[in-house]
């Protein structure tokens, strides 16, 4: 942000030029320079030694005080909903569906992999949480958001027969994070269309629940 206004940097181009291939992690590529930065500063204490450190409150303070960079240093909340204690507790070895697939071009849904610590079921996703990157890619179909003229809210399409058949197979449990699921382009459809297939949901905090009973 640029007081009111907004402005992209070189790689915020590069992500809107190319968003398929584009590096939306650049300070990935800041590792080498930190490096080489580090050296420099190893090198200028033992030449100028005391007289090196008075640096130190001046890096500080631009860096905390007039820079772009975020203090206190922005985290994600380590809690894990107390509905995956529940799961735990079951001996069924099917999987854990938690939804949305994916939130914009965010790792916001990459939570799911620290639930699992705690449900140890199987989950589709790997190598991220996204609709492309896991092993049930045409389940995950049936949860994106049609095609939608301008200023019309998409809305899902009721799950097929064969859908419903294999998530009971597949699943024991389907899980909706409506705190995420607010942020996608089509909120509120799944748990639409997932409680006109298997019913009303069980409701903990923001979470809904399809508990998968096998026929």
């Amino acid at each position: 942000p640029l007081g009111e206004h907004g402005g992209l940097l070189p790689f915020g181009f590069l992500v809107a030029w190319i968003p398929g291939i584009a590096i939306t992690h650049p300070a990935r590529l800041a590792i080498a320079a930190h490096a080489i930065l580090g050296a420099l500063a190893a090198d200028a204490v033992r030449d100028h030694g005391r007289r090196a450190f008075v640096v130190i409150p001046i890096v500080l303070g631009e860096a905390l005080g007039f820079s772009l960079a975020a203090w206190p240093i922005p985290g994600s909340p380590s809690a894990v909903p107390a509905i995956y204690q529940t799961i735990a507790a079951t001996n069924d070895p099917r999987g854990v569906l938690d939804l949305p697939p994916q939130v914009r071009r965010t790792m916001a849904t990459s939570r799911y992999f620290w639930f699992q610590t705690v449900h140890h079921h199987p989950i589709p996703w790997w190598p991220n949480v996204r609709t492309d990157e896991n092993g049930d890619v045409a389940t995950m179909k049936a949860f994106l958001p049609p095609r939608a003229s301008v200023g019309v809210r998409p809305r899902f399409a009721p799950l097929g027969d064969d859908t419903v058949a294999h998530l009971r197979a597949t699943y024991g449990w389907i899980v909706v994070h409506t705190e995420l699921d607010t942020l996608t382009q089509g909120a509120g459809e799944s748990t639409r269309i997932l409680t006109e297939a298997f019913g009303e949901p069980v409701v903990e905090g923001s979470e809904r629940m399809w508990a998968m009973a096998t026929e």
